[in-house]
């Protein structure tokens, strides 16, 4: 919720971030795919509107905000019910620098022997990890 001289208020444009979001929980989105929904739509909704509503939400713990790396625009997830429970390993071509997603489970095992042979745990939601992505394989 927004804070006005604290009080707080629900906007609508929160609301319709909020109710688009949730369509996507667990799915990163970047603010330009967003506004791109909220433009076919019809919403007036604008970059920085979302922007700042998205900041506020991670603020508040209802969203992730992730920097994979200078040369990539910040992604955001949704988490709602997760209660901070990082869902993916990102992975990140190093060709065309598309993000991809890992879900943890499938990477349990590797993170079990790495802590228990030497001490190290994984953060799930700051690993990347590199690569060269199918696509860009088939393309050689």
């Amino acid at each position: 919720m927004a804070v006005k001289g604290g009080m707080q208020y629900k906007t609508k444009n929160r609301d319709a971030l909020i109710a688009y979001l949730q369509t996507r929980e667990g799915e990163h989105v970047t603010v330009n795919e967003i506004h791109d929904h909220f433009r076919a739509v019809g919403s007036s909704m604008g970059v920085a509107t979302i922007y700042r509503n998205l900041e506020k939400m991670v603020a508040d713990g209802q969203m992730r905000k992730y920097v994979v790396d200078s040369g990539s625009a910040a992604c955001f997830e949704y988490i709602g019910a997760q209660h901070g429970h990082a869902r993916f390993i990102h992975c990140k071509c190093e060709k065309c620098g598309r993000i991809l997603h890992i879900d943890r489970g499938e990477i349990e095992e590797m993170a079990r022997l790495l802590e228990e042979r030497s001490g190290f745990r994984i953060d799930n939601v700051q690993t990347v990890l590199y690569g060269i992505c199918g696509e860009c394989r088939e393309q050689k």
